[in-house]
């Protein structure tokens, strides 16, 4: 009996067991479901010129209210190295700077507003790399951190951010730390245009899209070795967008005319007054092995042609494709003349 009173024991001791665990179970996946994700946005590359103040912007969206728990973490990993330091943390309206940039490293942003950036005075080549923005807003404390490929170009002459050669391409601001290639820039414009949708002849294409594109009227000169900015302005109607790509072509009836694909995906919805390409997205540059040396792009899309030849003149075509609207399509002309001598400016124009 005491033999058979201890197996019935046994296996009741047993089931408690097994019924103890899915609750356990139950229990764990309740408190992971509690746990929700961060959801952080960066640029994919930034590049800032050496000598100058660099701001590295990072926002964030989360489904709680931010809290005086909430922090941010930066860190980063030199090209060539494998391991990313941390370097700044914020917290509670404090910040702590570490040792790599403890006197150039600052605060720019305001968690309530779920702004996470940070600025870095005096960028030097040696800080190149990969540049890493971590938020934890408790109990929101899972995602995936945004992370910057960060390029230090050299200064080119009167304080621009050109340089003859650049051994990679990269995505420029839309506005320069010089003011005289800002002037510039809003010389190119208030550029006479020539408008995709409206203008007749501008368009590549015979189908009507809902995206304009925004030429120069006449043709754009550019003096030779020196470095010319074609302009463009792409009017997106649609603010739900998913994906925009940017192709430019050198229009030689060859081809190899192509030069470059500059492509936005997975952004957030445009904001009333923000430009298609401020949205934050994730962003890419391939541009063809012949070119790399030779041309990159402002991140409004705008072409950037160094050390221009002769051979660089002609059409250009810029063509936006995108997911929910028709590709558009228009051109523009280049022409290069001879270096005015004493001429000191980049590029310019009739």
């Amino acid at each position: 009996m005491g033999g058979e009173g201890g197996g019935r024991g046994s296996k009741m001791a047993a089931g408690g067991r097994g019924a103890c665990f899915p609750a356990l179970l139950v229990a764990w996946v309740v408190c992971l479901a509690q746990v929700s994700a961060v959801d952080v946005h960066t640029p994919t590359e930034l590049s800032v010129e050496n000598g100058t103040e660099a701001k590295l912007p990072c926002t964030f969206a989360s489904s709680e209210v931010v809290s005086s728990a909430a922090s941010v973490t930066w860190s980063f990993q030199a090209e060539g190295s494998t391991t990313p330091v941390a370097f700044f943390y914020y917290s509670n309206g404090r910040a702590y700077p570490g040792r790599r940039f403890e006197d150039r490293s600052s605060w720019a942003g305001d968690l309530n507003k779920k702004d996470a950036s940070i600025k870095i005075a005096n960028m030097q080549f040696q800080d190149k790399g990969t540049y890493t923005c971590d938020v934890k807003n408790p109990p929101d404390i899972v995602g995936t951190p945004g992370e910057i490929n960060v390029r230090v170009v050299e200064r080119g002459p009167q304080g621009s951010s050109e340089t003859a050669f650049l051994p990679h391409p990269v995505i420029f601001p839309a506005r320069f730390h010089s003011p005289v290639n800002n002037s510039m820039l809003d010389h190119l414009s208030k550029l006479p245009r020539k408008n995709s949708c409206t203008s007749n002849g501008s368009s590549c294409l015979s189908t009507p899209s809902e995206i304009c594109i925004y030429t120069p009227q006449n043709h754009i000169t550019a003096a030779i070795n020196q470095v010319a900015i074609i302009p463009v302005e792409i009017d997106a109607t649609k603010p739900n967008w998913d994906f925009i790509e940017v192709h430019w072509h050198h229009t030689k009836g060859t081809n190899n005319d192509f030069i470059l694909k500059y492509g936005l995906r997975t952004c957030s919805k445009i904001k009333p007054g923000q430009k298609w390409w401020e949205s934050h997205c994730h962003q890419f540059l391939e541009v063809l092995p012949a070119h790399r040396w030779k041309v990159s792009l402002m991140m409004n899309a705008w072409l950037i042609i160094w050390n221009v030849q002769q051979n660089d003149a002609g059409r250009y075509q810029v063509t936006v494709k995108s997911n929910n609207m028709k590709d558009a399509c228009s051109f523009m002309e280049l022409s290069v003349t001879t270096e005015h001598e004493g001429s000191r400016n980049p590029v310019y124009y009739t």
